[in-house]
């Protein structure tokens, strides 16, 4: 087998261990959805789905779990005292637990479990959108 062919099948194998250890890392992530009267099952996927997109940008952090604060909270964080009322009619919440890297950039600290609140809003029934997120 020559150098060439040697060198592609080691490039191909690296990025399919790559790929699978980035599938197993999303995989990891416990998601309880609880239950809702407000939203489907499928809303709050899509809900986690974008917290998952976003969190995706702190880099070197690994995300554990996700887990849906109930309606009540949901509705009281959506309410007009709250602010958001004035631009979105519907708001979802969801804790979090994630760790930071070993050596971090910036302000986090480092080789910790954070705990944040995460919330979404939207109009219609449409896609949602992070108005929030920080220490629960």
């Amino acid at each position: 087998m020559s150098s060439q062919k040697i060198i592609l099948v080691i490039a191909i194998l690296m990025i399919g261990c790559f790929l699978t250890s980035c599938q197993g890392q999303k995989a990891n992530v416990s998601v309880d959805l609880c239950s809702s009267s407000l939203y489907s099952e499928r809303e709050l996927k899509d809900a986690v789905e974008t917290i998952q997109k976003e969190f995706a940008h702190l880099e070197g952090c690994t995300l554990h779990s996700l887990t849906y604060a109930g309606d009540e909270r949901s509705l009281a964080e959506g309410s007009e005292e709250n602010g958001l009322a004035a631009n979105y009619d519907e708001c979802a919440v969801f804790h979090s637990s994630f760790h930071t890297p070993k050596e971090p950039e910036g302000a986090w600290e480092a080789d910790t479990e954070y705990t944040w609140d995460w919330v979404l809003a939207r109009n219609d029934g449409r896609n949602w959108v992070i108005v929030g997120y920080g220490y629960g």
